[in-house]
């Protein structure tokens, strides 16, 4: 497990068949309570296995709830170990554009902040959005700035 920077492998008999797991907090947590510890089996805990196509979600549950899953295919083979650091790795693939184009929007709004009076940027309201009072840069959503109802325009000018 060293070796190859693991931090829990299942423990198999054969393609299809699981026995458990054995991780480091597993063997950790043995040594520690001062129990011998010579073959896998004396450190080795449940594992919890899912099918590939579970949901994203249900498997960061059980990630959350258990340290990792173990996946298995359509042939009910293992192909893969799921850990909290898979899921924080699949967080930042999928969650890091939105959180880019939410800090450029921020810039934007910081950038425009004072440069136009309330009637200019009432003018950059969504027209199906009325109601809502409109006082500074940051009450406009992102289209608000760019164009109004009758077209593309510049903040104050039609």
């Amino acid at each position: 497990m060293m070796k190859h920077d693991f931090s829990q492998l299942p423990v198999t008999s054969g393609e299809r068949t699981v026995k458990g797991l054995i991780s480091w907090h597993s063997l950790g947590k043995r040594l520690a309570m001062g129990k011998k510890c010579t073959a896998v089996r004396e450190a080795m805990v449940p594992v919890h296995v899912i099918e590939l196509d579970t949901s994203l979600f249900e498997a960061v549950a059980l990630i959350a709830k258990h340290d990792c899953v173990l996946v298995k295919d359509e042939a009910n083979k293992t192909c893969g170990v799921m850990t909290s650091y898979d899921v924080s790795e699949t967080f930042v693939e999928l969650g890091e554009p939105f959180l880019l184009l939410g800090e450029i929007e921020n810039l934007i709004r910081d950038m425009l902040e004072g440069c136009f009076s309330k009637e200019d940027l009432e003018k950059g309201r969504d027209p199906l959005d009325g109601a809502r009072p409109i006082s500074k840069v940051s009450d406009l959503n992102f289209g608000g700035y760019c164009s109004n109802s009758a077209g593309p325009c510049v903040m104050g000018k039609d």
